[in-house]
């Protein structure tokens, strides 16, 4: 049988009302938000998925109670030196625990940059022409940090390019929270997808939707993951006995200096 009379039976088939075929079509929703005339947030989602509300958004409850405790971060880098193979920040973004854009901006770099990596960064020449020093960036997003809970995905790159320190008490890094069965670390698409119900990172990658994803995942297991760091501290039975009340405050001291450290560079 042809392909032709293939086709020809199935359209009589279907016109007979004996079977239904309908392929569901996923459409894209562009979100976007302009700040000084520019659009800076963008992401693809599935339309089918969404609720009323934007689906990265914390409900209004929870987010009220936690907007002033907690940040989320994101960064995007390009490329310098041959290859483009050193990474420097090029954008930052910080969230509230509320979700709100607390800061989203981009920054110079030191020397001249050899990748742009837009495909995934979604930087291009003309954000960094006239941008701020890395300085004066880093500077603000310091200040937003400082005493607050720091959530993201993948945060030991975000601090490194930064070259900022955080109390390693006070990270919650949603890539070393949440692994597969195998133990292996999670990429924040597939945790997105998974936990959240939603596409992002489909394109060019936007580091508000990053943060904030991150934010929501978090917030989702919060009791949980802190109830867990709880027992963490919890001394074992015993140990305070065998090196003693003075020592152990010490030894708590110092391993928690030397996770900022391994986190932090």
């Amino acid at each position: 049988m042809t392909k032709r009379s293939i086709d020809k039976n199935w359209k009589a088939l279907l016109q007979s009302g004996a079977v239904t075929h309908t392929k569901k079509k996923i459409e894209p929703v562009n979100y976007e938000k302009k700040v000084d005339g520019k659009k800076t947030i963008w992401f693809d989602v599935d339309k089918s998925i969404l609720e009323k509300h934007d689906a990265l958004m914390p409900s209004k409850g929870k987010a009220s109670s936690l907007k002033n405790k907690i940040v989320a971060i994101d960064c995007e880098m390009v490329g310098i030196g041959f290859g483009g193979k050193k990474s420097v920040l090029a954008r930052a973004s910080v969230v509230s625990g509320d979700g709100e854009v607390l800061i989203d901006e981009f920054c110079g770099a030191p020397e001249k940059v050899t990748d742009y990596r837009t495909l995934v960064s979604g930087v291009r020449p003309k954000d960094l022409k006239d941008a701020q020093p890395f300085e004066a960036l880093r500077k603000k997003v310091k200040e937003f940090l400082d005493g607050k809970i720091l959530v993201g995905h993948g945060l030991s790159n975000d601090l490194k390019c930064l070259k900022i320190n955080h109390p390693a008490t006070d990270i919650r890094d949603t890539a070393n929270y949440f692994k597969n069965a195998k133990g292996s670390k999670q990429s924040l698409q597939v945790l997105a997808a998974d936990r959240l119900g939603i596409k992002i990172q489909t394109g060019e990658h936007s580091p508000v939707v990053d943060a904030r994803a991150a934010l929501r995942i978090y917030l989702q297991s919060r009791r949980e993951w802190e109830d867990k760091l709880k027992k963490e501290k919890q001394p074992k039975k015993g140990k305070q006995e065998k090196i003693g009340e003075h020592e152990s405050g010490v030894a708590d001291d110092e391993s928690e200096e030397q996770a900022e450290k391994s986190c932090c560079s």
